[in-house]
């Protein structure tokens, strides 16, 4: 267009301030893809334009929107490249891309963080180098099983030094011909998860353990009452004295299988927690017996240290035995093998009165400062992977805390490691006194009543009625659930004595379908092996019914038949009797 000013394509604002009279111009084309228009015009010259102009503007249009769109691309290509790295160093997991010698190419800021080195300081290292724990070159590793076979492959690796467990993904990186290029390592943390896993089988072994331990509890509480009952009869009525002290020997092993029993029943099974006042003795007895026999047989000696007249404390007894067997069972790992290895267990009032402190110490070889830092954190151990959960302490710490007490960790100046917790006194409490034991003929006693006893064990019934009969009671006993709920139909008792587990009719069923439904309802007392179970809880909580606990001692049966007021055989009128929860 040599005569633009004039002609019909011209603008004013192009005019007002250009001095061109002729333009040329040439869009500019990709592919038929419209980019722009390229445009010359003669300002400053009375140049016209010819028509081999335009051919030479076609050809350098032409180059010039190639470069635009290559501009175009590369600047996508960038941007997407930067995209590409920004997400690949952002992700959690830690990536690397390999070539087929294990050699790593990228690496992105996760697995450089990992191995505490840059990328930079990464790249060109083999990965059986990096890795703690990788076997190293035609292992059958995952990423040999991913070059062998060109398809993904995974595997998990436990880290030997700490214990953390790494989920490692292998997946092919093939080119265009289908040939593998490299290899794509995907790794990720999976410590945490495996050790929930394990937490979970852990709280489902324990709860099968549980019912296990409920079931044997029952079949052998049942002979056991059967032992001790007869025992202490036997003390009763044999005039010789050498008699009586084998049946005291009898009682007394049989007692003890008996505690074995409730102190397994009672940390196995789940239960809800309840704080109230216990004997800390008594407690701490039962937990060592759990673990005498393993002490002695690794030769560690146990020193026992209580202060005499103890207050009571108000605790949980199931969790502060919890507490004592895991500060235990970590005292003998600590010394386990050692010459003299000695555990001490003491407990004392504080100085204020209103706590009580105990201590359990060893004379192993004691704790680093930085352990000592960190024994109560959660899925902290020093132990072997596989040996421990690092939970154990943790527990202990929110167990302590619950009960409004501090736990405390240090090293003894003369070697090894303590551990000291406190816990509330329960307010007002008195000394108990010592337990009676079933020497003498019970005082106080009513007499003349009509009971009938119900349980499936033979030993037991007579025992019970052997025990009641002694203190001038009219006793039957039945065997069968369904004969016991005919009886108490058409005949009418003062007392029955009601075991919980029975074939056909049980304890529950036969106390709300037929005793609680007879005019005048005789007073109930349940006999039962197994109070920590859910059920057996519940219906004692729902019906208040007094229990006396398999095995039992003849003086909780002549308990439940004495004249109100009255104190039991061997104490003195007025002296404080009541049951503690605990013993």
């Amino acid at each position: 267009m040599n005569d633009y000013r004039n002609s019909p394509l011209a603008r004013s604002p192009f005019l007002d301030h250009s001095l061109a009279t002729a333009l040329i111009a040439e869009p500019l084309l990709y592919r038929d893809r419209f980019l722009g228009v390229m445009l010359f015009s003669n300002e400053g010259t009375a140049r016209r334009f010819a028509p081999s102009d335009r051919e030479i503007l076609k050809l350098f249009a032409a180059h010039a929107a190639v470069a635009i769109e290559n501009a175009r691309l590369f600047g996508e290509v960038t941007q997407a490249k930067m995209e590409w790295e920004n997400t690949f160093d952002a992700a959690v997991d830690m990536i690397a891309v390999l070539d087929i010698d294990y050699r790593i190419l990228r690496a992105n800021q996760a697995l450089a963080r990992r191995l505490g080195m840059t990328p930079g300081q990464v790249i060109g290292r083999h990965c059986y180098d990096l890795f703690e724990g990788c076997p190293g070159r035609d292992s059958g590793c995952g990423f040999a099983r991913c070059v062998e076979s060109l398809r993904p492959a995974t595997e998990e690796r436990t880290i030997p030094r700490t214990g953390e467990v790494l989920l490692q993904t292998y997946s092919p990186i093939l080119n265009a011909q289908g040939r593998l290029a490299g290899v794509v390592q995907l790794s990720k943390d999976v410590t945490a998860h495996r050790q929930l896993q394990q937490q979970f089988a852990h709280s489902e072994k324990m709860a099968a353990l549980g019912r296990l331990i409920s079931g044997v509890a029952h079949e052998l509480n049942n002979p056991l009452t059967g032992i001790f009952g007869n025992a202490q009869l036997l003390m009763l009525e044999t005039r010789d004295e050498g008699t009586r002290q084998r049946a005291e020997v009898i009682a007394s092993e049989a007692e003890r299988a008996a505690k074995i029993v409730r102190n397994l029943l009672a940390f196995a099974r789940p239960y809800r927690p309840e704080r109230r006042p216990i004997r800390l003795p008594t407690l701490i007895e039962e937990t060592l017996a759990l673990r005498r026999y393993d002490l002695s047989v690794r030769n560690i000696a146990l020193v026992v240290e209580l202060a005499p007249d103890l207050p009571l404390v108000l605790a949980d007894p199931h969790q502060i035995q919890q507490v004592l067997l895991n500060l235990l069972i970590n005292a003998e790992q600590a010394i386990g093998g050692r010459a003299g290895a000695t555990i001490q267990i003491g407990a004392k009032p504080t100085a204020t009165g209103d706590l009580v402190t105990i201590r359990v110490a060893d004379n192993g070889s004691g704790m680093p400062p930085e352990v000592v830092e960190k024994v109560f954190d959660p899925f902290f151990t020093t132990k072997k992977a596989g040996e421990g959960t690092g939970l154990g302490l943790a527990i202990c710490y929110a167990i302590v805390q619950e009960h409004h007490g501090r736990i405390r960790v240090g090293n003894r100046a003369e070697g090894g490691a303590w551990f000291e917790f406190d816990l509330p006194t329960h307010a007002g409490s008195a000394t108990p006194p010592a337990e009676s034991s079933a020497k003498a003929t019970p005082v106080g006693v009513d007499r003349g009543m009509r009971i009938l006893v119900i349980d499936d064990e033979d030993a037991i019934g007579r025992v019970v009625s052997g025990a009641l009969t002694m203190v001038g009671h009219q006793v039957e006993v039945v065997r069968d659930g369904w004969q016991a709920a005919e009886w108490l139909r058409q005949r009418e008792y003062d007392l029955v004595f009601l075991d919980m587990k029975m074939p056909g009719i049980d304890g529950e069923h036969l106390y709300d379908d037929v005793i609680c439904r007879k005019p005048l309802p005789p007073r109930v007392i349940i006999m039962t092996g197994d109070t920590i179970s859910r059920e057996s809880r519940a219906f004692l909580e729902r019906t208040g019914l007094k229990c006396v606990e398999k095995p039992f001692a003849l003086e909780s049966i002549w308990d439940c038949v004495r004249v109100p007021g009255a104190p039991p055989s061997g104490t003195a009128a007025g002296e404080d009797v009541s049951p503690l929860s605990g013993d």
